[in-house]
């Protein structure tokens, strides 16, 4: 089981980062440049599609998983907007079971400005490989310069359903030598967001037109599940119920995290590519998972902008 859930957890990893790989940035020196757009679009419909997702809880390893996942939200009016997550696991720390979240919720935007800041646009990188023997590393060189320019500041509070059906470890509980339980749980999440919205073209002397557009999202939120339930498989023929689980694990109902997500903003015509890289990285307590992490890599699929639904 522990082979298995460091397999999942370096199986994500790999995606994050190179192996042994070192990075270096410079400064791209005197460059003459003009600033041809920088005002930030808010897209009515964001789909982000997520190829890896990984969660993992420090408590619950059994419910360690690797997932696909759809996320994204829809702008209802120009201050309120209908927020949208489900993942689904095609591996997990334990073989006999699945991972499932889900959210659905929205958010109110209570404030929108424009603020200048120094905003960083990559001219160029490259990517060299030195061999020594079996081992091999790898540099990862660029030249950015710093414009200042308008970046968009959205501000607000968000809400929802969230739930989870998914793996638990009840090994540890006296008694037990051989159970597989699931974890049911649905509640309830409340928090603040704020939306950082750049798209910064640029006309570089020699280069063309260079730019730096994304949406990224940080949001803080609290957690209550009062519905938190327990299948369990035991092929030992021990009888377990769920107030049994509850009392030995001493889960709780409370939870926080931390939410950090970017994404594509722009349309094609403008940045020449249909789709986009999207991340995202979770960090909080959940009860029975103690503290937690999650993480993502996509595809933003669509950013369309046609206005609100409303």
């Amino acid at each position: 089981m522990k082979f298995l859930c460091g397999s999942i957890i370096l199986t994500f990893l790999s995606f994050l980062s190179y192996s042994q790989s070192s990075y270096s940035s410079s400064q791209g020196g005197t460059v003459n440049y003009k600033i041809t757009d920088q005002q930030a679009p808010h897209p009515s419909l964001v789909l982000n599609f997520d190829f890896v997702d990984m969660d993992f809880g420090v408590k619950n390893i059994d419910g360690a998983s690797l997932n696909l996942g759809l996320r994204g939200y829809v702008l209802a009016t120009d201050q309120t907007g209908i927020d949208y997550s489900f993942q689904k696991s095609w591996l997990t720390g334990n073989l006999s079971g699945s991972n499932v979240d889900y959210e659905l919720g929205g958010h109110f935007l209570l404030s929108d400005n424009i603020k200048n800041k120094n905003t960083k646009i990559i001219l160029d990188y490259d990517i060299s490989k030195n061999y020594n023997g079996p081992r091999t590393t790898e540099t990862i060189s660029s030249t950015t310069i710093f414009i200042p320019a308008e970046r968009r500041i959205l501000r607000g509070v968000r809400g929802g359903l969230i739930g989870k059906s998914g793996p638990i470890g009840v090994n540890d509980i006296e008694g037990v030598i051989s159970a597989d339980a699931t974890l049911n749980s649905t509640g309830i999440y409340a928090g603040v967001i704020q939306k950082s919205l750049i798209n910064v073209f640029a006309e570089v002397t020699g280069r063309g037109i260079m730019y730096n557009s994304s949406g990224r999202d940080i949001s803080f939120d609290v957690m209550y599940f009062p519905s938190q339930t327990f299948n369990i498989d035991d092929s030992e023929g021990i009888e377990l119920t769920s107030n049994i689980i509850e009392n030995e694990l001493d889960g709780g109902s409370l939870g926080w995290r931390i939410v950090y997500t970017q994404y594509q903003i722009e349309k094609k015509t403008k940045t020449g590519k249909r789709f986009g890289m999207t991340q995202q990285y979770e960090f909080g307590v959940k009860p029975y998972q103690g503290f937690y992490f999650g993480a993502s890599l996509g595809l933003t699929l669509i950013k369309m902008h046609k206005g609100p639904l409303f």
